[in-house]
């Protein structure tokens, strides 16, 4: 601040407190307020508010929100893709099947609520004591709903619940399995924001599955309707809008 500034800052001072007490010094002592003292008081703030400036005006308010709260706060569009995917999983029923692959995810984010994803598959999948094993490609659309979402600098990171549904075609299976599977998921996910548009995703699911087209007796044991739990993990680029 410069000495121009100091000198001009200390007379308004001065002149504003001689001011006051030459507009209190009117009424007797101990007499009650007066609507003329009343008014001239009013004046002098209005006068101290003209010619003080507000050294806060330009300063942004203070954020006292947490890293995370319900629902998001930011209303925006942006893509997220997995670039290093994989899932794992375990069936209940005959056979038990077992599967693993990659199973990579492109998200869009509509709002501060909605996400909407599709995933291709592709899995190994395993099946009984003595395993016959085969191949499955599939597509996974689903929607999720974003329940928290972090703050400053790490507003992309969430937590969120997905459904949707499942497809798959078996491959490589000699005619054991059935013409394909279909089903079910809603999982649990949570997506933390690392930097540089690096995110790591990990998402636990339950399915519920299904085959259609079973004409031989294991395909018939591969198609019965069983539950299952399912992990998926990724690193996923973004946000990209």
């Amino acid at each position: 601040m410069s000495i121009r500034k100091i000198t001009r800052t200390w007379c308004r001072f001065w002149a504003t407190t001689l001011l006051m007490a030459a507009t209190l010094h009117q009424a007797p002592a101990g007499a009650q307020s007066t609507p003329n003292s009343t008014q001239a008081l009013a004046e002098l703030k209005a006068k101290l508010r003209a010619t003080t400036p507000d050294p806060y005006a330009t300063l942004p308010p203070p954020d006292t929100s947490s890293q995370w709260h319900i629902g998001g706060s930011r209303h925006f569009q942006y893509w997220t893709f997995d670039v290093v995917p994989g899932c794992t999983g375990l069936f209940s029923g005959p056979g038990r099947p077992s599967t693993l692959g990659i199973c990579p995810a492109f998200r869009r984010t509509l709002n501060n609520r909605w996400t909407l994803t599709l995933e291709p598959t592709i899995q190994s999948i395993s099946h009984g004591k003595a395993p016959i094993l085969f191949g499955a490609i599939g597509l996974r659309p689903a929607i999720e709903l974003t329940l928290l979402q972090g703050q400053r600098s790490q507003w992309p990171s969430r937590i969120y619940l997905s459904a949707g549904p499942d497809a798959s075609l078996p491959f490589l299976s000699k005619g054991q399995a059935p013409t394909a599977f279909i089903g079910a998921h809603t999982g649990l996910g949570i997506m933390a924001y690392l930097e540089s548009k690096a995110n790591l995703t990990m998402e636990f699911r339950a399915l519920v599955q299904t085959g259609l087209g079973a004409n031989t007796p294991t395909s018939t044991e591969m198609a019965t309707p069983r539950a299952g739990m399912e992990l998926h993990f990724a690193v996923a680029i973004g946000p990209y809008e």
